[in-house]
């Protein structure tokens, strides 16, 4: 429905006339950013544009007092917030459902997605929400194109989400592989301040190729390089547990998981000296 959205507003066929108020929602639904867009000079997060009343008045082919009672019943309904600022309304969407939508969305328009100057450095191309789709930007992208992996407070908000925190470490492996420089931008909207967090392609390869392709997940690669690095008297457990500890906490029982992971996946095997490490598979993956 959103891609179907994103080219209807702009079709020649259809003969202009006032919309409908189920009409002006899926506009507004529409014109919402998929976040670190500047419009207007302004950082808008995931749901979020902003406009002058005057300007939906002529989308909408109504008064601009309709307008003003309309975006009043949708804000008493918690369907938006919105703030007025030198002429401009900020609208932030509150609805799920819609939310939902925008984020659905996301994927097909942000391919064609204009350059948005975020930070007067590299053009922002991309919104990644998890490992899967961060694996097929780092392939797909050339140097200097970027992505936005995360929009808000990374430090916390990662502690309350598992996928958010597995992008996080694979954008630091991503930089220690040298294929993506990661930095943090401040944004202020009508509803929030938080950060913007933007991942640029370097020049290098694309790689490591056992994380962007999810043969592994973060924690088992620094599970595979403490084994295959670590010394005679360590033992394979304590090796992984001191290699995720500052992700997953320092627990043998964490450790013994990923262990347990890494055999079904044939990534390690018993040796004479060591008692285990890695097979021919899982020096592969490492590279």
């Amino acid at each position: 429905m959103t891609a179907t959205m994103r080219n209807i507003w702009d079709t020649p066929i259809f003969r202009p006339e006032p919309m409908s108020q189920r009409e002006a929602w899926l506009w507004i639904i529409h014109r919402c950013s998929h976040g670190g867009t500047v419009i207007h000079g302004r950082m808008h997060a995931p749901g979020e544009f902003t406009a002058s009343v005057r300007s939906m008045a002529s989308e909408f082919g109504w008064t601009a007092a309709r307008v003003q009672r309309f975006l009043a019943l949708i804000e008493g309904r918690g369907l938006i917030a919105r703030r007025v600022d030198t002429g401009l309304t900020t609208i932030s969407v509150r609805n799920s459902e819609a939310m939902a939508l925008i984020r659905r969305g996301d994927d097909t328009p942000r391919r064609n997605l204009r350059r948005a100057d975020v930070t007067g450095g590299p053009p922002v191309r991309k919104t990644v929400w998890d490992i899967e789709s961060l694996g097929r930007w780092v392939q797909d992208a050339s140097p200097r194109d970027a992505c936005i992996y995360h929009i808000g407070t990374l430090a916390s908000d990662r502690t309350e989400s598992p996928d958010l925190n597995d992008v996080a470490e694979v954008v630091t492996i991503l930089q220690e592989a040298r294929c993506v420089i990661p930095t943090s931008h401040r944004f202020r909207t009508a509803a929030a301040t938080g950060w913007t967090y933007i991942a640029t392609r370097t020049e290098a390869p694309a790689g490591p190729m056992g994380i962007i392709r999810g043969i592994v997940t973060p924690s088992e690669w620094r599970a595979l390089i403490a084994i295959r690095d670590r010394d005679h008297d360590t033992s394979i457990t304590r090796a992984i547990r001191n290699a995720v500890s500052s992700s997953l906490g320092n627990s043998d029982a964490v450790a013994g998981t990923i262990l347990a992971s890494l055999k079904s996946k044939g990534l390690v095997a018993p040796q004479e000296i060591k008692g285990w490490g890695l097979s021919p598979r899982g020096e592969e993956v490492l590279g």
